[in-house]
């Protein structure tokens, strides 16, 4: 029989019962193995779906990622500014809330907070130009934009820079809590401490304007500048202030010292081939003499003065100690012996409390000498030869021979930093007025130059 007839008869019921059998448990079998593949594929199905969702989700998160982090370089790149050229180990960096440690050749961006420690240093250049910046240690910077230019934050410390020229409207500028510097391209450093702000210009002009104040300080080549807490100006020293003729001398006197009292201002000097003593009074405003003193022991006559515990003070007319004065009465009230091969020959001093400020036998230098035991207790060499001393109880003056003086620290005899005076040659003494005023005298010509000081 055919297979369709056959088919056929079974499907009729006409073929032999066993044909018909075979066929239902074919029938059946294959029924059972949809249903088997039929479950199995349900149960595959149920099995990965929850990893095809968590698979997705996984790739949204790192493709977010991904994306967040490139947006995030992006912003990065276009703050980037500098590149760190020098570094001490260990210096760090806050960049956005996070500590990085610096290292050489690191970008560095707007927001970077520099943080160096005792003995750490660090120097970056500026990107397309050579501008170059030194951190110094113990200090704090931030990097920030302005709109006109490069604005660095000195929060505490001190900064060397090196500025090339800028480009009008485009000035670099450096903020303290005290001042601010603009600079259009110069060499400088810049110091912040607890309540005061320090400049000094090395090459070019600064513009430095105190917190608070509405009128620039040009600061120029060799000049330094300071801005104090409650100080709403800028401090320039050796700024001229004013110059004053002293009048009523004998023609050709030559004035040696210079001392401020209370209300006066004295001066001292010689006149004539014998050198006659001179020791007047002055009006602070005008010069005039309102006074003179004749002592019974007068002072060597190229003495500087001072005075210091309401005693007018000088040297000896041998030149070997010192004497203090009464000035109403011209009496000699004290005599101080001086190790006199210490100290030289011309008589450069000034009075402390219990310390004498002579100049040494080298020129150049600065001896401290203790006035109960007559000891040197400080020697300080100065950049020059010094002419001239002037001090008070937060600092000593030298100043030589011309426009020149630094300022050294009466407790440690560091040098803090030197100056110049904006006047003609300065040769005589100098004094100080408690006013942030530097009187000097000018030797062969009988005039008093002010100047401003720290």
């Amino acid at each position: 029989m055919s297979p369709d007839l056959e088919h056929e008869g079974m499907l009729s019921g006409r073929g032999d019962d066993e044909s018909f059998r075979e066929y239902g448990r074919q029938i059946a079998m294959d029924s059972l193995m949809t249903r088997a593949l039929t479950a199995g594929e349900r149960r595959a199905r149920r099995f990965t779906w929850p990893l095809r969702v968590a698979a997705a989700a996984c790739i949204a998160v790192i493709a977010g990622a991904a994306a967040y982090h490139f947006y995030q370089a992006r912003l990065f790149r276009e703050r980037v500014v500098a590149h760190i050229e020098n570094t001490s180990s260990g210096v760090s960096i806050d960049r956005d809330s996070r500590p990085v440690t610096a290292g050489k050749g690191m970008p560095l961006a707007v927001g970077d907070r520099i943080e160096t420690a005792g003995n750490q240093e660090m120097s970056f250049t500026y990107s397309g130009e050579e501008t170059r910046v030194l951190v110094r240690d113990n200090t704090t910077l931030v990097l920030e934009r302005a709109a006109d230019g490069k604005r660095l934050s000195l929060r505490r410390g001190e900064i060397e820079a090196d500025v090339a020229s800028q480009r009008e409207g485009r000035r670099m500028r450096v903020v303290t809590p005290h001042a601010e510097m603009a600079v259009l391209g110069t060499v400088f450093s810049v110091t912040a401490s607890a309540d005061t702000t320090g400049l000094s210009v090395r090459e070019g002009t600064v513009r430095m304007t105190a917190s608070g104040g509405d009128r620039g300080e040009d600061v120029g080549d060799g000049r330094v500048a300071f801005a104090k807490t409650g100080l709403n100006r800028v401090i320039v020293p050796g700024r001229f202030v004013r110059s004053m003729p002293i009048t009523g001398l004998p023609p050709g006197a030559v004035v040696s010292g210079i001392a401020l009292a209370a209300k006066e201002v004295w001066v001292h000097g010689s006149s004539g081939g014998d050198r006659a003593p001179i020791l007047v009074s002055l009006d602070a405003a005008t010069g005039t003499i309102t006074g003179k003193l004749e002592l019974s022991e007068p002072f060597m006559p190229a003495s500087c003065i001072t005075w210091k515990k309401n005693l007018l003070w000088g040297f000896t007319r041998d030149g070997m100690s010192l004497q203090g004065v009464e000035v109403r009465t011209g009496a000699v009230v004290r005599t101080i012996s001086l190790p006199v091969a210490e100290t030289s020959s011309q008589r450069i001093f000034d009075i402390q409390g219990e310390f004498a400020w002579l100049r040494g036998k080298v020129r150049e230098e600065v001896i401290k000498i203790d006035l109960r035991s007559g000891a040197v207790v400080a020697r300080i060499m100065c950049p020059f030869a010094v002419d001239r001393i002037a001090a008070s109880a937060d600092a000593v003056y030298a100043g030589e021979d011309g426009w020149t003086v630094c300022k050294i620290d009466p407790h440690s005899g560091q040098i803090a930093y030197r100056f110049m005076c904006e006047a003609e040659s300065v040769t005589g003494d100098m004094a100080l007025d408690g006013a942030s005023g530097l009187w000097a005298v000018a030797g062969s010509r009988a005039v008093v130059y002010v100047f401003e000081a720290e």
